[in-house]
């Protein structure tokens, strides 16, 4: 494996200084690495061990999973604690693999170049991959030239540009750390980054269903509470307007700090800014969709101290 650290200490870690709902120790699986990382049968089967070790449900959740780091970049979920040990990283047959095993896809620092294992969106299936990763400990994947760049960062992966595609994916952020610090990796250029998740109660099944209904949202590491419906379907939910264009947004965020200013993306560009007041926002937007076809929605906040989140969006089909 390929950081530092044991087992037990890296769920010591998540469970009683991060105080995570939800962890997954997901060791890079590659061939050329020389031993350094998941890259034996043996390896898998202490990676599983230590899931089962430690499942707690209701109370812990521990997920299966795998980095997949070959040719490019993704996070491999299990919704049990059993999967074969795998390394292939050409998209047809990973997402073949992924289906076989009940199994989500999440593409990885996606906005570095593809020679650099960047993320090539013409790789894609809906059935497996629900979301990217919009940022971790590498930065943020959002929008070329935004906050917290990547380093050698170039047009191609974006989330938005993968929206502008027509892709329907939800946001999640996560740590990419290899110093055994779940929730607080500092290990690349900033410090990780969180999931939430809308759930009824704490298990993988739960888990893994909120990600691929896209019911989850990202943040810099904060726990920020944020809700996000448009004419009262929520986050992720797909929806399509039936002779009215004109659609409702409610907003309803609890920061970790004063707010900035809490921002409606559609169709990658800003519509609305709600100015901060205080660590609270609550607001209703309106308007007229006008584009027919494909239209999707996402809030965006940024706190006084730069820390964000990104709230998965909402895609609305409309015919008028």
């Amino acid at each position: 494996m390929d950081s530092v650290g044991t087992v037990p200490e890296y769920y010591n870690y998540a469970r009683n200084v991060s105080f995570l709902d939800f962890v997954c120790h997901s060791e890079h699986m590659d061939s050329f690495a020389g031993g350094r990382q998941t890259s034996s049968a043996i390896q898998w089967e202490m990676i599983k061990e230590g899931v089962r070790k430690h499942h707690d449900p209701g109370h812990f959740v521990t997920l299966l999973g795998y980095e997949n780091s070959e040719i490019w970049d993704a996070n491999v979920y299990f919704r049990s604690d059993e999967a074969p040990w795998h390394i292939d990283s050409f998209a047809n047959r990973l997402f073949a693999f992924a289906k076989n095993n009940e199994a989500i896809v999440i593409p990885h620092m996606t906005s570095y170049p593809q020679r650099l294992r960047g993320y090539d969106w013409a790789n894609f299936d809906e059935t497996v991959i629900p979301a990217i990763e919009i940022y971790s400990t590498h930065g943020s994947s959002e929008y070329f030239g935004g906050e917290r760049p990547l380093f050698d960062c170039e047009p191609g992966g974006y989330a938005v540009e993968a929206l502008d595609r027509g892709y329907k994916i939800g946001f999640i952020a996560s740590g990419d750390g290899h110093d055994c610090m779940p929730g607080n990796s500092i290990w690349r250029r900033y410090i990780s980054g969180l999931v939430a998740v809308f759930v009824k109660e704490l298990t993988r099944d739960a888990i893994i269903e909120a990600i691929q209904a896209r019911r989850c949202y990202a943040t810099t590491n904060e726990r920020i509470i944020a809700s996000f419906f448009v004419n009262n379907s929520i986050m992720g939910s797909e929806i399509t307007l039936d002779g009215d264009d004109r659609i409702k947004i409610d907003v309803s965020i609890l920061a970790t700090n004063d707010i900035a200013v809490v921002q409606i993306i559609k169709n990658g560009r800003i519509i609305f800014s709600q100015q901060g007041n205080g660590r609270i926002s609550e607001f209703v937007y309106e308007e007229n969709v006008r584009k027919t076809g494909h239209n999707y929605y996402y809030v965006k906040l940024i706190q006084k101290d730069g820390e964000m989140a990104w709230l998965s969006p909402v895609f609305v089909n409309s015919a008028s």
